[in-house]
């Protein structure tokens, strides 16, 4: 992985989508790939979604000590939730300009 903000961003992510798993029956877990669509068509539903959130901000508050409110990131032009990858790269975004980068 070539960006090392990115680095510290992604298992981050990957252990929130894992313990977010941990409570849905198998048939609606998220897969754990960096392609795996999050939000829109083909995407997981809302609730979920907002769980995986809830359960990212909490680690990265623990990890970073730092406190990150990721919808802020939605706007008209850009969605950070499409995929594991395009949230992977906002939090990396918001590390970085947070001094963590």
């Amino acid at each position: 992985m070539e960006n090392p903000t990115k680095e510290k961003a992604l298992p981050l992510l990957l252990a929130a989508v894992a313990e977010v798993n941990a409570m849905l029956p198998a048939a609606k877990r998220i897969e754990e790939r960096s392609d795996t669509i999050l939000s829109g068509p083909g995407g997981i539903d809302s609730l979920t979604l907002v769980n995986l959130v809830v359960e990212l901000e909490s680690r990265i508050e623990d990890e970073f000590d730092l406190e990150l409110t990721l919808a802020d990131g939605i706007d008209g032009d850009h969605d950070p939730f499409q995929t594991v990858d395009t949230l992977a790269d906002y939090v990396a975004s918001q590390l970085a300009e947070a001094g963590h980068g």
